[in-house]
C-alpha cells in the first residue's frame, strides 16, 4: 500500500472516531438534551452487562450527587413540614392519658382519686384569724375594731374521691369528695402556734344564728304562749306586757339567753381556741342555754293549750367549715358530684362540674337542724339534696336557691387543678368554688416563668365577681353590698359575708371601717398558674377571708321583778351577776348611726390561704416528656427548612459546576479533533 492509500485511511479512521465521539454526545436514548448539549440522563445496560436490558440512569457523577442532595432536601422540607404536626399530635396523646379519665384502669385514675397525691403533691391550708383586741370599746361604739392577725395555722388537706361510678356512655363520673384537714406540726414549728392553745376573739357565729332565729322565728310564737303566762302574775300583768312589747320581746329573751349561756354577757363575741373556732366543737354554753330555753318554752306552750312549732337547738357548733375525719360522716353530711371525664365530645370540658352534689342548680341549707337528728358525737347536717327534688321539696327540707337569678346558681367550671387543654390564646377559665358554691371566671393577666423553668399561664379572679348589685344585678344576689363583699348569708345561717383578705380590692369604707388591716396583692391574690400545653395547674393559691356583718341593736332594760318574772316564766334561775346583766340596758352600738340592715359593719374574722405546688420530681419528668419534645419539635421546624434550602442550593451548584466542567471538556475534545479532521484531509 502507498504513503496515500496510507494517509487515507488514517484519515478515514479519524473520521470514525470522530463521529462516534458526537454520537456519544447526541445518544438517540438520551432526554434533557440536544444534538449541542449533552444529555443529563442515558439509556445504558443494566448493572453493566453489554446487550442486556438497558435503563435510565444519571450520566454524570456530578449530577448524580446534585441529584441526591436535592432529593434529600426535598425530604427534610417534607418532615420539617408534617414533623412538628406529627410531634404535637403524640404529645397531646400523652397528654389526654394522663388527665382524661378511661375507667378505673386508665393512666388519669389514680391522680383524680387522690386528687394529685400519688404524684407527691401536697396541698396546705393555712387560717390566719384577725383577732379583735378591743371587743368592749367597738360594742360601745368608741372606737373602731382593732384587728391583729394571729397565724399562720397550718394545715395539711387531703382530698379523696369516694363511690366513682362511670357513666355508660363514659362522658362523665360520679364521686363523693372527702377533705380531711390535718394540724401540720413540722410547718407551724417555726411559729410555734399550736391550734388548740391559741384563742382568739371574734364574732360567735351562734349568737348570731340565735338572733335570726328569735327574730324571726319565735317572737310571734313567744308572745302566743308568754302573755297567756304572765296572767298568773296578775298585779303585774299589764306592766309586764306593756313593757315586754314596746322593747321587743324577742330582744329581752335573747339578752336571758346571752346572761346565762355567754362568758362575755350580751355581746355578740367569744374566746375560743383556733381549733375549735373553725373546725367546730360540742357543748357550747349557749347553745346549751338555748336548748334549755326551747324546751321550757315547749313545756309553757302546752300548760296554756298552745301549738307552736320550735326549732331544734343542736348543742354543737359545726364550725365554719366541715372537716370530715371519716367516710361515713363524709356520706351523712355530702353528696354525690359528677365531671365530665373528657371522653367523646365532652373533651372541651375536661373535668368540668356537672352537678355538685346532686345539685344542677346551687342550694343552700342555712339550718342543719333541718336534717335528721345526730348521734351522740356528731355534728348536725341538712339532708343530702336529691337530684330529684322539685323546689317544693327542697324548700321542705330547708334548702334555699343559694344566689339570685338561675345563670348565677348554675354548676359549671372545673375545681381549678386541671382545665381543657391547650390553653393557647385562652383569655378566661371558670372554676367552680365548692367552699362558698359558687362558679368564678378567672382571667389571663400574663405569663409567670419563675417556675423551675417552665413558663405559666396566670389567672386571677375576675373583680366582676366582688362588684355590688348596681353592677352584678343580672347574677348575683349581693344585696347591695358594698364592691368587694359576696353574700354568703344563706350558707353561713348568719350575716356572712366573702372578700379578698384584708380587704383587698374592696370599697374604701369597708376598709376604713376597722383598724389593722394592710391589703397587699403579693400575699393575698388568689391566682391559678397553669401549664398552656397540659392545662394542668402546677401552682395555686386561693386567697379569701371571711367576715361577719354586725347591726346596731339595744336590748331593753328590765326592773327587777320584769327580769325575774321573765325569768320564772321561762323557767331559769339566776343568779346576782345573771339578774344585774338582765336588767341592764346594752346597745350594740358599733359606730353604727341606726338599726336596720342598711347599716352594717363587715368585721374580718379569719381569712384563709389553699394551695398546692407540683413537686419538682413532676416538673422534671414534665418538661423532659412534653416540653422537650415540643422544642426539639420546634428547633426542627424552624432550622429544618433553612438546612433543606442549603442543601438544595449545594445540589444545584455542583450539578451546573459539573455540566460547565463537562462543556468545557467536550468544546476542548471538539475543538482538538476538528483541528486533527482539517489537517488530516489537508494532508
Amino acid at each position: 500500500m502507498g504513503r496515500y492509500d496510507e494517509d487515507n485511511a488514517h484519515a478515514e479512521a479519524k473520521r470514525v472516531e470522530y463521529s462516534s465521539f458526537k454520537d456519544a454526545l447526541d445518544d438517540g436514548d438520551s432526554f434533557f438534551g440536544s444534538p449541542e448539549r449533552a444529555s443529563f440522563c442515558v439509556r445504558r445496560p443494566m448493572c453493566g452487562v453489554w446487550g442486556g436490558p438497558r435503563v435510565w440512569c444519571i450520566r454524570r457523577a456530578s449530577d448524580r450527587w446534585g441529584v441526591l442532595l436535592i432529593s434529600v432536601a426535598v425530604v427534610l422540607g417534607v418532615l420539617t413540614a408534617c414533623g412538628p404536626l406529627i410531634v404535637d399530635r403524640l404529645v397531646a396523646q400523652g397528654i389526654d392519658a394522663q388527665t382524661v379519665l378511661k375507667g378505673a384502669s386508665g393512666k388519669a385514675y389514680k391522680t383524680f382519686v387522690d386528687s394529685g397525691e400519688n404524684l407527691g403533691v401536697e396541698i396546705y391550708y393555712s387560717l390566719h384569724y384577725l383577732n379583735l383586741t378591743n371587743p368592749t370599746e367597738l360594742l360601745e361604739g368608741t372606737a373602731l375594731a382593732r384587728l391583729e392577725e394571729v397565724g399562720p395555722f397550718v394545715y395539711r388537706q387531703h382530698r379523696h374521691k369516694l363511690n366513682l361510678t362511670f357513666a355508660s356512655d363514659g362522658e362523665t363520673v360520679s364521686f363523693v369528695l372527702q377533705k380531711t384537714y390535718v394540724f401540720d406540726e413540722d410547718a407551724n414549728a417555726a411559729t410555734g402556734l399550736v391550734d388548740t392553745d391559741v384563742r382568739v376573739t371574734t364574732v360567735h357565729p351562734v349568737i348570731q344564728v340565735l338572733q335570726g332565729q328569735l327574730q324571726n322565728t319565735l317572737n310571734a310564737q313567744l308572745k302566743e304562749i308568754i302573755h297567756p303566762a304572765i296572767g298568773w302574775l296578775a298585779p303585774l300583768r299589764r306592766a309586764i306586757e306593756r313593757e315586754i312589747d314596746a322593747s321587743g320581746l324577742w330582744k329581752a329573751v335573747y339578752k336571758l339567753v346571752l346572761c346565762q349561756g355567754n362568758p362575755m354577757g350580751v355581746s355578740p363575741f367569744t374566746v375560743q381556741s383556733a381549733r375549735d373556732l373553725y373546725w367546730g366543737y360540742h357543748n357550747d354554753s349557749v347553745l346549751l342555754t338555748m336548748q334549755a330555753l326551747v324546751g321550757a318554752i315547749d313545756e309553757l306552750a302546752k300548760r296554756v293549750g298552745k301549738r307552736v312549732s320550735l326549732p331544734v337547738i343542736p348543742e354543737a357548733f359545726p364550725g365554719l367549715q366541715p372537716n370530715l375525719t371519716s367516710e361515713a360522716e363524709t356520706a351523712r353530711r355530702i353528696g354525690p358530684n359528677v365531671v365530665y371525664t373528657g371522653q367523646g365530645k365532652t373533651k372541651a370540658r375536661l373535668q368540668g362540674y356537672t352537678m355538685f352534689q346532686n345539685m344542677t342548680q346551687v342550694h343552700a341549707c342555712p339550718d342543719p337542724t333541718t336534717g335528721d337528728a345526730p348521734a351522740p358525737g356528731e355534728m348536725p347536717a341538712c339532708d343530702i339534696y336529691q337530684a330529684d327534688w322539685t323546689n317544693r321539696s327542697a324548700v321542705r327540707h330547708g334548702y334555699l336557691p343559694q344566689w339570685g337569678s338561675a345563670a348565677a346558681n348554675e354548676v359549671r367550671g372545673t375545681d381549678g387543678s386541671l382545665f381543657a387543654h391547650p390553653l393557647t390564646g385562652q383569655e378566661t377559665v371558670v372554676t367552680f368554688q365548692e367552699d362558698y358554691r359558687r362558679w368564678i371566671e378567672m382571667v389571663y393577666v400574663g405569663e409567670v416563668h419563675d417556675f423551675h423553668g417552665v413558663s405559666l399561664r396566670r389567672y386571677v379572679f375576675s373583680q366582676k365577681d366582688f362588684r355590688n348589685d348596681s353592677v352584678m344585678s343580672a347574677d348575683w344576689y349581693q344585696d347591695n353590698l358594698p364592691t368587694g363583699l359576696s353574700n354568703l348569708t344563706l350558707m353561713g345561717g348568719f350575716p356572712l359575708f366573702l372578700s379578698k383578705p384584708h380587704f383587698l380590692e374592696a370599697d374604701p369604707s369597708v376598709q376604713q371601717a376597722v383598724e389593722g388591716l394592710d391589703p397587699d396583692p403579693e400575699s393575698h391574690l388568689t391566682f391559678i398558674d397553669a401549664e398552656e400545653r397540659s392545662g394542668v395547674t402546677f401552682r395555686t393559691h386561693k386567697r379569701v377571708q371571711l367576715n361577719a356583718g354586725l347591726k346596731r341593736l339595744r336590748f331593753p332594760s328590765l326592773s327587777r321583778i320584769e327580769a325575774s318574772s321573765l325569768a320564772t316564766i321561762l323557767q331559769r334561775d339566776l343568779n346576782e351577776a345573771e339578774t344585774r346583766c338582765v336588767r341592764e340596758e346594752v346597745t350594740w352600738d358599733f359606730g353604727l348611726p341606726a338599726e336596720g340592715d342598711e347599716h352594717m359593719l363587715f368585721l374580718p374574722m379569719v381569712r384563709y390561704d389553699e394551695g398546692f405546688e407540683m413537686p419538682a420530681s413532676f416538673v422534671k419528668d414534665f418538661k423532659k416528656q412534653v416540653l422537650g419534645s415540643t422544642s426539639a419539635a420546634k428547633t426542627v421546624q424552624v432550622a429544618g427548612p433553612l438546612f433543606a434550602v442549603l442543601l438544595a442550593l449545594i445540589g444545584v451548584i455542583i450539578i451546573m459546576r459539573g455540566r460547565r466542567n463537562e462543556q468545557e471538556l467536550a468544546r476542548r475534545r471538539t475543538h482538538r479533533y476538528s483541528t486533527i479532521h482539517e489537517g488530516d484531509i489537508m494532508v
